[in-house]
């Protein structure tokens, strides 16, 4: 009976499946599979906000252009789980963990200076950014040779975080042309 087609068909699925099942087994991934994140921030301090914030808002809100934006920009109301903002001086390290944690590789913009600091903390999960604006004042610029020393000796990769229609600017306006002509040449997002 053990020579029947049915027995050796019945033994080689029982096998076969077996075999799958340890095969998925010593293949199982422990680390999240990865994730690209391109908007940080990188602050030194505690994340600015108010708290608690919501993750998964019930609704999208947008802001009237004729009234001032909320300094907030998120939706207030109460959600399970709410997110807390990290302790004094704790951001950047609780960020990294969770970056860690979750295996995402992010692209961090700011002042070049902090933006560093993320980066030799975690090089590996840091593409560094950086700004032509000058802080938050609007029509300040960064000299167009500061950054491109930033971007060619520097190590910054991506120019984002521009925020021209805060300012009013269209991308299009003529004086931001020698800033997306750089970007251009040295060929860099």
């Amino acid at each position: 009976m053990s020579s029947s087609p049915i027995w050796r068909l019945l033994c080689c699925a029982v096998l076969l499946s077996s075999c799958s099942t340890v095969s998925l087994a010593q293949n199982t991934e422990s680390k999240a599979p990865p994730v690209m994140n391109v908007h940080v921030h990188a602050i030194d301090g505690t994340f600015p906000g108010v708290a608690p914030m919501c993750p998964n808002t019930s609704k999208f809100t947008s802001s009237d252009p004729k009234d001032k934006e909320e300094p907030f920009g998120w939706v207030k109301e109460q959600c399970t789980p709410a997110l807390y903002p990290s302790a004094p001086g704790e951001y950047m390290k609780d960020v990294l963990a969770e970056m860690e944690r979750l295996n995402v590789t992010a692209v961090v913009f700011g002042e070049p200076k902090r933006v560093q600091k993320w980066k030799d903390a975690a090089s590996a999960r840091i593409i560094p950014g950086t700004s032509f604006q000058n802080g938050m004042a609007p029509g300040q610029r960064v000299a167009l040779e500061e950054l491109r020393k930033d971007f060619t000796t520097g190590g910054f990769k991506v120019m984002g975080e521009i925020g021209l229609q805060y300012e009013g600017v269209s991308p299009s306006d003529p004086s931001v042309d020698a800033y997306f002509a750089l970007a251009e040449e040295l060929d860099f997002p």
